[in-house]
């Protein structure tokens, strides 16, 4: 009944540690994340998904944000073994000596037959402790901004297949849209030829022009297949059919120019840098403390031991000290490892500064002239559909031919393409200006939520 008793525990026990590593890992992927566990499980079921719904699926769904988090698990770990590293080792230990008569020796601390309770107490071991434990600190958290940082890149990823999707889906609509109104008008078309109004060769234009329309809906249809499977490989769940809903217009940021100092110190993969030179400066105080001495406490009980062979007392206490004398210059070559290793963590973070700076430039460049050619390609949508009913209206009184008609509809098209493309593409540079200064970070992420959010409805 006992043994049974104690496998019970020891799984319940066993059971308990691995929901607890669940829940922490939950824990820190919302907080690397900034997304509830709730709206990851909330989003799964959605017919119509944002933007903010898919980039909730990918956190949860995906391995990219739990290797992150296991990261962090780990620096957590070396942080708890570096604060153990300044308590006390204590042991049993348990020895037969063989053979039974052999000559036993006047020091307790030499092994022989009994069972003994041996602890050791580093007081000085070099700077060993202190430096693991300092080192502990920033390695922390560098691992933590590394996480967020991997969340912030999960949301690019996201954001440029979600608009690449819908680039595909309106694109193609488009040219469904132009192959219908030229099949209507064919018709139109052939009445004219028959009437000896217009030519052969004209029906032969047009039918070449909807063969055209045709193969680029099914390169269009082959292209949208394969970013609704490059989304769903990012976000972890089939697509399928589902609608996509798009984004609103984020608002405006903040002059980036005014506080781009700021920025650059304040993105995730600069303050990890940071914290990289941190750490490596304390492997370097480690390393010189190989010169130091090292000195401990020790100290021991005898719990057993025959009696033939049993002298002195059944306890001791030592203090000991270890004086490096010579180490084959192995203390000499980690000193100046460590020093490298500095030297070069300095380096990455001079080169993450440099890359964030380029990064923040580019994106608010890029979202600065997307504006500017909203604007451009509204006036041209605008221009092109009053030509369209123009000629529309020409070829009603007889002005103008039927081809006129369907070059007009087809700069139309083409000009409505072109803005829904370039309007796509202005929210995507906005995004990816919003992750590069960090502004979607922590309470930031309700930005996105909202702008994701469904009009009318629950998308349910």
């Amino acid at each position: 009944m006992l043994p049974r008793t104690l496998i019970t525990i020891a799984l319940l026990a066993v059971s308990l540690s691995a929901a607890a590593m669940s829940a922490d890992q939950s824990r820190l992927i919302r907080r690397a994340s900034g997304v509830p566990e709730e709206d990851s499980a909330g989003a799964a079921p959605l017919r119509s998904l944002g933007l903010y719904d898919l980039y909730a699926l990918a956190v949860r769904n995906t391995e990219r944000m739990k290797i992150e988090a296991e990261n962090v698990e780990q620096a957590i770990a070396r942080k708890n073994q570096a604060i153990g590293s300044f308590l006390p080792r204590v042991s049993l230990r348990a020895a037969k000596v063989f053979p039974e008569d052999a000559e036993t020796l006047s020091s307790f601390a030499t092994i022989r037959t009994g069972v003994y309770l041996i602890a050791r107490q580093p007081i000085f071991t070099g700077l060993d402790e202190w430096t693991r434990y300092r080192g502990a600190v920033p390695d922390l958290r560098m691992q933590q901004f590394n996480a967020r940082f991997a969340a912030s890149r999960l949301l690019f990823d996201v954001s440029y297949a979600y608009f690449r999707v819908l680039q595909i889906e309106k694109s193609l609509a488009s040219r469904t849209e132009i192959l219908r109104l030229y099949g209507r008008n064919i018709q139109e078309l052939r009445r004219r030829v028959h009437l000896g109004k217009s030519r052969q060769s004209d029906v032969l234009r047009t039918q070449s022009q909807i063969h055209k329309i045709e193969a680029d809906i099914l390169a269009f249809t082959n292209e949208l297949e394969r970013a609704r499977l490059d989304l769903s490989t990012i976000t972890g769940i089939d697509i399928g059919k589902r609608e996509l809903r798009e984004t609103a217009d984020p608002p405006r940021p903040l002059p980036v120019a005014e506080n781009m100092r700021a920025y650059v110190e304040d993105r995730w993969d600069v303050r990890a840098a940071v914290e990289s030179v941190a750490y490596a400066k304390t492997r370097v105080l480690a390393a010189k403390g190989g010169h130091l001495p090292q000195v401990y406490v020790e100290g021991g009980y005898r719990f057993y031991q025959p009696e033939d062979i049993k002298k002195g007392p059944d306890y001791f206490v030592a203090i000991g000290a270890d004086f490096p004398i010579f180490a084959g210059l192995t203390v000499v070559s980690k000193t100046r490892e460590a020093e490298s290793a500095m030297r070069q963590a300095e380096l990455r973070l001079r080169q993450a500064r440099r890359i964030a700076r380029q990064d923040i430039i580019d994106s608010n460049q890029s979202y600065e002239t997307s504006t500017r050619e909203i604007e451009a390609y509204r006036k041209a949508l605008a221009t092109a559909d009053e030509n369209y009913r123009t000629v529309l209206r020409d070829y009603r009184l007889n002005l103008v031919s039927v081809l006129d008609v369907f070059s007009a509809l087809t700069t139309l098209q083409s000009a409505q393409e072109d803005f829904d493309r370039v309007s796509l593409q202005h929210r995507l540079n906005r995004i990816r200006l919003g992750i590069a200064v960090n502004e979607f970070a922590a309470g930031g992420i309700e930005t996105l939520r909202r702008i994701s959010a469904p009009i009318g409805g629950t998308g349910r």
